[in-house]
């Protein structure tokens, strides 16, 4: 008979067994509980030093003050972005979506430990920066974001970009009502609006912000409507009392329709502005005593005739037009004149705008040092021979032919004349195959020249799925290159390389390691 049915029979009539052997199989439980716990107390008398050690360890990164750890946080949150959508001066301000708060950002920090929860939890600048997009919004978000913006602390600055969805009744209005407590702290915002009437909860949650904007620096502000905007009944003007506001960029609507302290901006960017608001954008322009910084973006023509406007602080123009069939930046130049102008940023898909940006140059008599230019190879070349202070050269989008890519890049090797302050070229995107043997030539020259002045090229190739593929470069211009890298000069030269699948190729490889 098997122990564990020997210690569930019951003695009685009829039982085969005796009491006796009942208390021997109690002895035996009890002498194998006693062993238990014997082992049980020695396993405990050996995990306590061992615990003890354990937790005398301290890993080097969590010795570190919290002052440096809080710092370390901050620069990881704050670099999050991708560099390559940063503006053209890398001030593009880094965010966090708080949407996906939980994979990036001080949410992930906080998962890592108890030490770097609590720090990251006591660190209100990696909280005042955010963004909240339409698409995720949801009560659980309005939660999420209260709970955020807490921990910033009272007067903490606070950066801010939020997408208002277009409202109807079942919209909930919690994350803007959060988002407006908030306003004092504010010193950037950046807001899409839905603007279907003046009595929607969009127009609501604005006007209720006027005055209440002390540390607003700056403002970024789309605002969708039905139609024309003429359909607008009044100027925006919960912005207009902002004492500190300096950088303003508006998009979709015209100037007129939103009421600002212009006087005291000294950057306006204009986007998305239908061709018949350029007037009214050169207008405002003009109205402005300390602009330094003015980019318009239009698509389309203009009937009406802007009237001339001289800037006189502006150093830095960018002018794009979204047309593909049209010309007009260049077209806007003979109705500006920017003495001090040194940044300049245009677009000309014909040859004939060489001759209005040229006499634009002329008539502003500035001195230009960066150069953004989208134009034809013949109309590049006419005008820098005429730009000898050019330091930096950008090609935003380069579609030329390879033989004048490599033609320009032979010139500015052989002629110590052209461009001779030249300091640093980039093609951002390049549709044409690379003359690594010109290229390399032209670096060689310029790098080893007196005095030496260039110092950064940049090209990464197009990776458009048609384009075709480079060359592999010659072994002796890789290692010319490579040469001149190791001596200091800032070089990033990525190309379509073909693979040995003869249908695909390797995208963007360096053209050496």
């Amino acid at each position: 008979m098997s122990r564990m049915h020997l210690a569930h029979q019951r003695p009685g009539a009829g039982s085969n067994f005796s009491t006796s052997a009942l208390r021997a199989r109690l002895g035996e439980i009890d002498a194998e509980l006693a062993e238990l716990h014997t082992r049980i107390e020695t396993l405990s008398a050996e995990r306590k030093p061992i615990a003890a050690t354990l937790d005398s360890i301290v890993y080097p990164i969590l010795t570190l003050p919290v002052e440096i750890t809080s710092e370390i946080f901050t620069h990881h949150v704050y670099g999050l972005q991708d560099p390559e959508v940063a503006d053209d001066d890398g001030s593009r301000l880094c965010l966090v979506e708080l949407g996906t708060a939980t994979s990036a950002g001080p949410l992930l920090l906080a998962q890592i430990c108890r030490t770097w929860r609590v720090i990251a939890l006591d660190t209100p600048s990696l909280w005042s920066r955010v963004q909240i997009p339409s698409r995720r919004w949801s009560s659980g978000l309005g939660k999420l974001l209260q709970s955020w913006l807490a921990r910033t602390t009272m007067n903490h600055p606070l950066h801010l970009k939020l997408e208002l969805p277009g409202y109807d009744d079942r919209e909930p209005e919690l994350i803007p009502s959060i988002v407006a407590r908030y306003a004092e702290q504010w010193v950037t915002f950046s807001c899409s609006l839905r603007w279907w009437s003046e009595s929607s909860r969009t127009s609501s949650f604005i006007h209720g912000l006027r005055d209440r904007l002390p540390l607003l620096r700056e403002l970024d502000t789309t605002v969708y409507t039905h139609g024309p905007e003429e359909h607008l009944t009044a100027p925006i003007t919960a912005f207009s009392v902002a004492p500190k506001l300096r950088k303003a960029t508006i998009v979709l609507i015209s100037p007129e329709w939103i009421t600002l302290p212009w006087p005291q901006l000294t950057h306006l960017t204009l986007d998305r502005q239908p061709g018949r608001n350029i007037p009214k954008c050169i207008k405002i322009g003009g109205e402005i005593p300390h602009l330094e910084v003015l980019s318009i973006e239009w698509g389309g023509s203009h009937e009406e005739r802007p009237v001339p406007v001289t800037l006189r602080k502006v150093y830095k123009l960018r002018l794009n037009n979204t047309d593909s069939d049209a010309d007009w930046t260049v077209d806007l130049l003979p109705y500006i004149v920017l003495p001090r102008l040194i940044s300049l940023r245009v677009q000309s898909r014909h040859a004939s705008g060489k001759a209005q940006l040229a006499a634009f140059l002329q008539r502003s008599r500035c001195l230009v040092e960066s150069v953004y230019l989208s134009s034809t190879f013949q109309s590049v070349m006419d005008v820098l021979l005429t730009m000898n202070e050019v330091k930096n050269l950008t090609f935003p989008f380069l579609k030329w032919k390879p033989q004048e890519l490599a033609a320009f890049m032979h010139h500015i090797a052989t002629d110590s004349h052209f461009l001779p302050d030249l300091q640093s070229l980039h093609i951002p995107v390049c549709d044409t195959l690379i003359p690594c043997t010109e290229v390399a030539d032209m670096l060689a020259s310029r790098w080893h020249s007196s005095p030496r002045k260039l110092h950064s090229c940049r090209i990464i190739r197009n990776d458009d799925y048609d384009a075709i593929p480079d060359e592999t470069p010659d072994p002796a211009i890789a290692e010319k290159l490579r040469v001149l890298k190791d001596d200091g000069l800032e070089i990033q030269i990525e190309s379509l390389l073909a693979s040995s699948d003869e249908f695909s190729y390797d995208v963007r490889k360096p053209f050496f390691e």
